[in-house]
Formats: structure tokens, sequence, C-alpha cells
């Protein structure tokens, strides 16, 4: 506990999750010191930002610099589709893309939680509530994503469900086919549909 687990790259990712300006001063009771640290699109991924690095223990006293390679990851002009990038680790990549400069399309199976998503990225996102798991809705959707912005350059099959079980003895096979059919088919569903858009 405490300031070792700074050195952690997914600690630092995590600090670095609500930088918005090019640089990050966090607070430690450590020895200043420098990184390079993991650009916003993947920082933002990990959706804890700031808070967390505090949960680990960073308080007053002196400064890390932590510095972002933002150029890496310039997505202006490029289309990112995040499924399940209503919420959570999807959100998350949603809103780093945003912010590298891309136009975002979000698929989810809630219509609350898209508009709610759109509502905060703001910009040029746009929300279409889509099941994975059916074939013909991720085709239709994907046209719809690719006639809207007029292109697709990114997909991030994000979207995701658990069993729930009570443990893997206990694991329901109609559970497991569900899970499969978005877990895995609905992967195969949207990769296989941007692909034909894409090459």
């Amino acid at each position: 506990r405490g300031f070792d687990v700074i050195d952690n790259i997914g600690i630092l990712v995590m600090v670095a999750g609500d930088h918005r300006a090019g640089s990050l001063h966090a607070q430690s009771s450590l020895p200043g010191r420098s990184w390079q640290a993991a650009p916003p699109l993947i920082a933002e991924a990990i959706g804890q930002g700031w808070k967390a690095a505090r949960r680990c223990g960073m308080t007053a006293g002196n400064t890390w610099e932590i510095k972002m390679a933002n150029g890496l990851f310039d997505c202006s002009g490029k289309v990112a589709l995040v499924t399940g990038g209503n919420r959570g680790i999807g959100y998350g990549f949603a809103e780093a893309l945003t912010h590298a400069g891309a136009a975002v399309a979000i698929w989810g199976s809630s219509d609350k939680n898209n508009a709610e998503a759109v509502k905060k990225l703001g910009g040029t996102a746009k929300a279409w509530t889509v099941n994975v798991a059916d074939e013909a809705q991720v085709a239709s959707a994907m046209q719809d994503v690719v006639k809207h912005f007029g292109r697709i350059d990114s997909v991030f099959a994000n979207a995701g469900i658990g069993g729930g079980a009570k443990s893997f003895a206990e694991f329901p096979t109609e559970t497991y086919r569900r899970v499969l059919s978005v877990n895995l088919a609905g992967v195969f569903f949207t990769l296989r549909e941007a692909a034909k858009h894409m090459v």
C-alpha cells in the first residue's frame, strides 16, 4: 500500500485518467519524479483517474509530473465505434477517443444509458441501441454508422455480459449460450461488419 504502488503502470494510467491539458501534477510524499505516461486513450479506458490515485495513498507533499504522449493518439478526422460504450470501460474508451479528436459512435443495449453517454460526451457523438448478439441488428447498425459519419476507422468491440451463476458447477447451459452469444458471436459479428467498410 502507498507510494510503491504508483510505480506500477496501471496506477500511472489511472493517475493520468483525469488529465486534459498535456500534463498532470500529482501530489505525493516521495521526492519529485517524472514519467512518460500512457496517453488519454488508454488512461480513460481505466476510467478512475485522480480519485483512484488518491485512494492509493497520494497526499500533499512533493510533486510528480506525468507528461502525456498526446501526439501518439491524435484521432482528429477519424471515426471510432465503441460497443458497450455507454458506461464502464466502454465509456472510458469513448471519452478518451472524443478527447483525442475522434467522432465516436456508441452501441449499447439501453436507450437511457446511451442518451446519458452522448450528453456527457457532447460533440459529434451519437448512439445506437444495438444487441450485438443479433447478426441482423449489427449489420444494419454498422451501415447506419457509416452512413451517418461517412466512414469508420476503428472499432472497440467492448460489449460483454457476465453469467451471474453462483459457481461454475451451477452455471446453466442457457446462460452459457447467452454469454457466448454476446461475448463471442457479438464480437465476431461486429468486427466482420466493420471490416467490410475498412478494407
